[in-house]
């Protein structure tokens, strides 16, 4: 993925945050549980990550993640707004 795609994807991502405050809510939540807040994640983090992973590549691994907490499918950037 080069610069502009990887911008375009990070935007779109916080656009999709902003429209679904519970799945912000859901993402800082792991985040939190694995990394913590006084530390950079690292990649191995970010592999961990499985909601992340699933809500920025389009990737919906098992039920519990495709849905947030109302039970609604939640976005994916890349599926809904592909960078390329």
């Amino acid at each position: 993925m080069d610069k502009l795609q990887t911008a375009a994807t990070l935007t779109f991502a916080i656009y999709m945050l902003a429209e679904h405050p519970l799945i912000a809510q859901r993402l800082r939540e792991e985040i939190l549980r694995k990394v913590g807040s006084s530390r950079r994640p690292t990649y191995d983090d970010v592999r961990d990550m499985k909601y992340l992973r699933a809500f920025i590549n389009g990737k919906v691994i098992g039920s519990s993640l495709s849905t947030d907490y109302d039970g609604y499918f939640h976005p994916e950037t890349i599926r809904l707004y592909p960078p390329v």
